[in-house]
């Protein structure tokens, strides 16, 4: 079944969630809470009247499972759900390695490396929009789509690339996240304290507090970890997706070397 109607209907409900922002604090304390907390809420129709008219699709299997993949959205929801995502892990990728070279460890090695992985995995999705752009087709009505195939790529791994840089970022800010003072404290009578014992030739007392607080709302909040649970379920099953990819891959090349050593 599939329908549109007002949501201010008779009959209509809606349970939010409980949020996940900081209204006692600042943004200087949640810089993403408090700024982009995203509702999730129940719809609950209690004696809804919705009229014929508005109803798209009514027990008609054939129809319920076509229009998602034959009107083309499926492919164009991906390809702005990747890039999407791309410029999230961007975000992500970016925020690790500041943190990495305000505190000043970005000269060993193997911080080096696990920026690396971030950077690779970054370029790898970029690689695979493209990918998706260039490779894409005409459809029967002349509607120009995005081949699926690297878009479904990215959809099974930018979880873990994601966690990966969550991961990152709550290794390089290790205990420093815990112990930020609430922004209020920096205008307060000890403020000046704060400001000596938080500096560093690297950055200044207020810009630490505030790329901690970004680092912390980021990889360990409620809203951080809600975004992180978002990129593994919001697109389906990444089981079915990674299930999918290897039913749909075009392995054309590969099949035609394998049978002619084996003949």
């Amino acid at each position: 079944m599939a329908f549109w109607l007002p949501i201010n209907s008779d009959g209509l409900s809606i349970v939010c969630r409980k949020p996940f922002n900081r209204p006692e604090h600042s943004e200087f304390d949640y810089p993403l809470s408090n700024a982009f907390d995203e509702i999730d809420a129940y719809i609950i129709f209690e004696d809804v009247f919705i009229p014929w008219s508005d109803v798209f699709v009514f027990q008609d299997v054939k129809k319920s499972n076509q229009f998602f993949i034959e009107s083309g959205l499926f492919q164009h929801t991906t390809l702005q759900d990747q890039a999407r995502g791309s410029v999230k892990l961007e975000f992500v990728t970016s925020l690790a390695i500041e943190l990495a070279q305000r505190l000043g460890v970005d000269k060993y090695l193997n911080v080096q490396e696990m920026l690396g992985n971030l950077t690779a995995n970054l370029e790898l999705v970029r690689g695979a929009l493209v990918n998706s752009e260039l490779t894409g087709s005409m459809d029967d009505a002349g509607v120009f789509g995005p081949n699926l195939q690297p878009l479904l790529a990215i959809r099974a791994q930018l979880p873990k690339m994601y966690e990966l840089a969550l991961t990152i970022i709550q290794k390089l800010g290790a205990g420093s996240m815990m112990g930020v003072p609430d922004g209020r404290d920096f205008d307060g009578k000890l403020g000046h304290v704060l400001d000596e014992m938080m500096s560093s030739t690297l950055m200044s007392a207020e810009y630490r507090a505030k790329l901690l607080n970004l680092s912390w709302d980021v990889s360990g909040e409620s809203f951080g970890q809600r975004q992180l649970m978002y990129e593994y379920y919001h697109g389906g099953d990444p089981v079915r997706i990674r299930a999918q990819h290897y039913h749909s891959e075009d392995l054309h090349i590969g099949d035609a070397m394998l049978k002619r050593i084996l003949k």
